[in-house]
C-alpha cells in the first residue's frame, strides 16, 4: 500500500478515538445488501476487445483487453457499525464481501492461420471478488418523523480474492468460443467515497460513489494506460 494511503487510514483512525472520546455516542448496527453499476475508467479501459484463440495447448483462449468500461451484475454483502453522537457526528465501520463485474463487447477473433474473423455475438465479463474495509465519517443532516438521513464520507480498502474472465463469442461463420480463466489479481483497490443513507425505522436504502486510485494493470507487461474502478452503489439495509 502507496504511503500516502496509510497516512489517511491512520489521520482517520486518529479522528475517530479523538472524537469519540469528546462526545456521548448511540451505537448502531445494520446489514447492508448493495448492488450497483461497476466499470472501469482510464486510457487502459475499452468498451471493446478483440478475442485471442490460442494454439498452444498450455495457454487458453483469452480476452485481449478485459478491463471494459460496461457494466454487469454487481452484489455484496456487508456489516456497517456506526456512532451516532449527540451534534448527529457519524463515525462508523464497514466490511463484507463485495463481488463487481464490468462488461465490454468483443468485436473480432483472432484465430491460428486468420489474421480476424468477423464476430456475430460477444461479450467478456470481468468479475473482481473483495473483502472490504471502510472506515467513514459524516454527519445525520436530517430527522423527520421516523426518517434518518446519513451523509458519510471515507474510503474503501479491498484487497483482491480472484479476478475472472467470463467471454461468450460466437462468430459470422457459426463457431463458438466460451473462455472462463482467471486474470491478474490488483493490488488492493483503494477507493474515495460517498454515501447517502435513508431510514424508514429500521429500514434502509443506500446510494453512493466509490472513486478507485489503484491501476488496476500495474505490473502486467504490455498492458498499456492506466486502469482505475468506479462504482455506483444502490443497495438497501436493515439496523438493528
Amino acid at each position: 500500500m502507496h504511503r500516502t494511503h496509510m497516512k489517511l487510514i491512520y489521520s482517520v483512525l486518529l479522528i475517530f478515538s479523538a472524537q469519540l472520546q469528546a462526545e456521548a455516542q448511540q451505537n448502531e448496527w445494520s446489514v447492508q445488501i448493495p448492488s450497483g453499476i461497476f466499470s472501469f475508467r482510464g486510457t487502459g479501459s475499452t468498451s471493446s476487445s478483440s478475442y485471442i484463440v490460442s494454439d498452444v495447448a498450455s495457454i487458453p483462449n483469452y480476452t485481449n483487453n478485459p478491463y471494459g468500461t460496461g457494466s454487469a451484475y454487481s452484489y455484496g454483502l456487508v456489516i456497517n457499525y456506526q456512532r451516532n453522537t449527540k451534534s448527529n457526528l457519524i463515525f462508523g465501520f464497514q466490511t463484507g464481501y463485495e463481488s463487481f463485474s464490468s462488461k465490454e463487447k468483443v468485436d473480432q477473433v483472432f484465430a491460428p492461420g486468420l489474421s480476424s474473423t468477423a464476430v456475430k455475438e460477444g461479450k467478456t465479463i470481468l468479475t473482481n471478488r473483495f473483502i472490504n474495509f471502510h472506515p467513514f465519517i459524516g454527519k445525520r443532516i436530517s430527522r423527520l418523523r421516523s426518517i434518518d438521513t446519513d451523509l458519510t464520507f471515507g474510503f474503501d480498502f479491498a484487497p483482491c480474492l480472484s479476478s475472472t474472465e467470463h467471454a461468450t463469442v460466437e462468430t459470422s461463420s457459426g463457431v463458438k468460443y466460451t473462455t472462463t480463466l482467471e486474470r491478474h489479481k490488483p493490488s488492493p483497490d483503494f477507493r474515495l467515497r460517498i454515501d447517502l443513507t435513508n431510514y424508514y425505522k429500521k429500514f434502509g436504502l443506500c446510494l453512493g460513489y466509490s472513486y478507485g486510485l489503484t491501476n488496476y494493470t500495474e505490473g502486467i507487461i504490455g498492458q498499456g494506460g492506466g486502469v482505475y474502478s468506479q462504482l455506483i452503489r444502490i443497495g438497501i439495509a436493515y439496523r438493528f
